[in-house]
């Protein structure tokens, strides 16, 4: 399996705790994989690329995984870049997850995280606009990116793959935070 955009670990690990053989972890910031690298455990790996160009043969993964990723990239082209490389290193018969915020997620805070959105913004958000966000506990900013649904749906359908599963759960009968594709060559 690969883990795209893995940060610290923690999915990379998760799948192989969930019984995967062999979990590759990839990034393309060094910090985080230096502490992923720290907790690491047979059958994982973590290499470091650049966004969108990954440095494997084509269909060299039965399942590829991507958390939380998509929501950090600023532009269409390079969510478009991104899945053409997660289906270019699927297996035919391969699956391919992507979980990334529901336009709720994107607009609600958390116990760590508020977005510091107008509420006008939070009513007109559109595909590529900026969601400035506080982390609480730091008093950092940075910005996530919204992309809507129907946009990541599209994109994913144009890069060959065919959406045959989308799942948003939900904590206490709340509205849904994220989202879940999965996804299989077309």
């Amino acid at each position: 399996a690969l883990d795209y955009g893995c940060g610290a670990g923690r999915s990379t690990r998760f799948l192989k705790q969930i019984g995967l053989e062999q979990v590759v972890g990839v990034d393309i910031t060094e910090e985080m994989l230096e502490q992923a690298r720290q907790r690491e455990m047979p059958g994982t790996s973590y290499q470091k690329i650049r966004s969108g160009v990954l440095p494997f043969e084509d269909g060299a993964f039965d399942l590829v995984f991507s958390g939380l990723v998509l929501l950090e990239i600023s532009s269409a082209e390079e969510i478009r870049k991104v899945l053409a490389e997660l289906a270019r290193v699927v297996t035919v018969q391969g699956t391919v997850i992507i979980m990334t915020c529901t336009k709720e997620g994107s607009i609600t805070g958390a116990d760590s995280f508020e977005p510091l959105l107008t509420a006008e913004h939070k009513d007109n958000l559109k595909d590529g606009d900026p969601v400035p966000t506080l982390i609480k506990d730091t008093g950092q900013i940075f910005n996530d990116y919204f992309w809507s649904d129907e946009f990541l749906k599209a994109e994913i359908e144009v890069v060959g793959l065919k959406v045959v599963e989308v799942n948003a759960p939900s904590l206490k009968n709340d509205t849904p935070r994220f989202v879940v594709y999965v996804s299989k060559m077309k």
